[in-house]
């Protein structure tokens, strides 16, 4: 009878289930995924061509790196410090939120266990989405050891070439793109002009079927809309960005991603004013969101106790109706608001 030692199958072994022969759904710790192969994915970008020649495992992760993935530039690092700041956060329990699991993929066969799936020894994993995420962590790592051993989800991609995993990381990037906070601002609940909107609602009073939650075409029960609420909180806080083009946009990307804002106690006295103008004036309520953005840009400029009037709403939006080329800058001069 052979004896266990030979019936035992030697591998790195990570719980889940498989989803398919080349799929699988799984719990690793980044410490785990390190001693199966991952390497941290700026090494590998920054390795330079002795240090490859010199490092053998090294030299392999590069090699299966570069076949499936793109360049680890200057922009992803930057968004991966951030990023370890967001799961920090999470960690502590102090934001709300969730990370997507990280994909990887394994440039060799892995087998089925009972419970999981046995990658074999000295494979190389190497992310081909979430490599934002998983550099983060590595960030993390290097200042708290003890966060390599948390938990995380990964979705492995084993058995198969590395061009059918470099599909998977383009089409994983070509086809979902990153929404833009523009769009999903009344979602993000750790943003500090969505909190400052949403105090500013249970402020006023204004109940929930008083507020249009998605869009910008109110009905007549709506008083306004989220957006332009957020809008003018955005011009309360960032002034100059909101009326240059594209620029409120860009107030609610830098705003509000979670690193605060100044100015901020002007919103609550702006937004309670704007309301009360829309409560006068149904073609004031309707403007669009970019209007609201420079009324609280103007009140900024002021203060709180020389916010817009209704007069001053009224002739803007007559001004902004009539279209033409930057209307935006249009307005705010009509309003004496700096344009730069």
């Amino acid at each position: 009878m052979p004896s266990f030692a030979h019936r035992r199958s030697a591998g790195n072994f990570v719980a889940g289930v498989s989803i398919s022969d080349y799929q699988f759904l799984g719990v690793l710790s980044l410490d785990e995924a390190i001693q199966y192969g991952l390497s941290r994915p700026s090494v590998l970008e920054d390795a330079k061509a002795r240090e490859l020649k010199r490092d053998p495992d090294l030299f392999d992760s590069h090699e299966v790196r570069r076949a499936v993935q793109r360049r680890f530039d200057a922009a992803r690092r930057k968004r991966a410090a951030s990023y370890a700041v967001y799961l920090d956060g999470l960690a502590s329990g102090t934001i709300l939120g969730g990370v997507p699991p990280l994909t990887l993929y394994c440039d060799s066969d892995a087998a089925a266990a009972e419970g999981g799936l046995l990658l074999r020894l000295n494979s190389k994993l190497v992310a081909i989405d979430g490599e934002t995420q998983t550099e983060a962590r590595f960030i993390r790592r290097g200042n708290d050891p003890d966060t390599a051993r948390e938990a995380m989800a990964v979705t492995l991609y084993h058995g198969i070439s590395p061009e059918h995993a470099a599909s998977i990381m383009h089409d994983f990037n070509y086809y979902a793109h990153p929404v833009k906070e523009k769009a999903v601002a009344p979602y993000n609940s750790n943003g500090a002009i969505t909190k400052a909107v949403t105090s500013a609602i249970i402020a006023i009073g204004l109940r929930n079927e008083e507020i249009l939650r998605v869009g910008s075409r109110m009905n007549k029960t709506h008083v306004t809309s989220f957006d332009r609420m957020l809008a003018g909180a955005a011009g309360c806080v960032a002034p100059a960005t909101v009326v240059r083009k594209g620029g409120l946009g860009q107030a609610l990307e830098a705003c509000n991603g979670g690193a605060g804002v100044s100015g901020a106690t002007i919103i609550q006295p702006f937004l309670a004013h704007a309301v009360s103008i829309a409560l006068q004036d149904r073609k004031c309520a309707t403007t669009p969101p970019a209007m609201w953005a420079i009324a609280g840009a103007l009140s900024a400029q002021r203060g709180a106790d020389q916010l817009i009037t209704l007069n001053e709403w009224q002739d803007a939006a007559t001004l902004f109706a009539d279209g033409g080329k930057d209307k935006v800058g249009r307005v705010a001069q009509l309003l004496g608001v700096a344009v730069p």
